[in-house]
């Protein structure tokens, strides 16, 4: 395993196979990254995880019942929200093939839906019906074509969500600034061995007396550095 991690020009010849895989015979290279319509990309762990997980969604649900009322109990706020997966907010962009491999999760996602619509759980904050209206208002992307998360704007709308349910009235829609334009490297696009780049809005907040710092960048090799953000007021 060593030595063919360490062959002279295997990343070249990665590179190459995957080229091979996708430009000339369109399959993805790889069996975690599902190709979709129009150049985007989805992660399989996401179309088949909610189904790896056998717990009855019922009991899931009654689970973080529990747990808020023993957190309301020891005096804390409790909230808690669930982040759909890319294809739950844009399958207009999957394929057939995507679509049978997302069943299982899409009979438990509508289960899961329905159940806190009829009876939500103390402290739910519907993140699902956020981002579907934020979609059809605003008609920007929420999440990165070439990547599994969910982009810099789709981000501020779960912050916004997060702060106003802990302090209402806090959360300034006026703070929230575009920052420029950033290249971003999919990570999708990464497991596939063949790195893309796109051009992504990056969104800050910006308070008064309030500054971030020059990250911190840990380098890793053959893949993007970590970075350690820090503000200062």
């Amino acid at each position: 395993s060593y030595l063919t991690d360490h062959l002279p020009l295997r990343r070249q010849a990665v590179a190459a196979d995957s080229w091979i895989d996708l430009r000339l015979f369109g399959d993805s290279p790889d069996s975690e990254v599902h190709l979709g319509r129009g150049g985007w990309l989805f992660f399989d762990s996401d179309l088949r995880r909610p189904c790896i997980v056998d717990t009855p969604i019922p009991e899931i649900l009654a689970r973080l019942e529990r747990l808020g009322a023993t957190l309301r109990g020891a005096g804390r706020d409790f909230h808690f929200l669930i982040v759909p997966s890319k294809n739950a907010i844009y399958p207009e962009y999957t394929t057939q093939t995507i679509g049978r491999f997302g069943e299982c999760a899409l009979r438990k996602r509508e289960e899961l839906r329905g159940l806190l619509d009829a009876d939500a759980v103390a402290g739910y904050l519907d993140l699902w019906s956020l981002l579907e209206d934020a979609k059809q208002r605003e008609q920007r992307p929420l999440f990165f074509s070439n990547d599994s998360h969910i982009n810099s704007y789709g981000a501020s709308l779960v912050a916004r969500e997060l702060v106003d349910a802990a302090r209402p009235g806090l959360w300034r829609t006026d703070a929230l600034a575009l920052a420029g334009v950033r290249k971003h490297t999919g990570d999708l696009t990464r497991l596939m061995g063949l790195p893309q780049v796109i051009e992504a809005e990056r969104y800050e907040v910006r308070r008064p007396g309030v500054g971030l710092l020059k990250p911190e960048e840990i380098v890793l090799e053959g893949g993007p550095p970590i970075r350690r953000y820090f503000s200062e007021s």
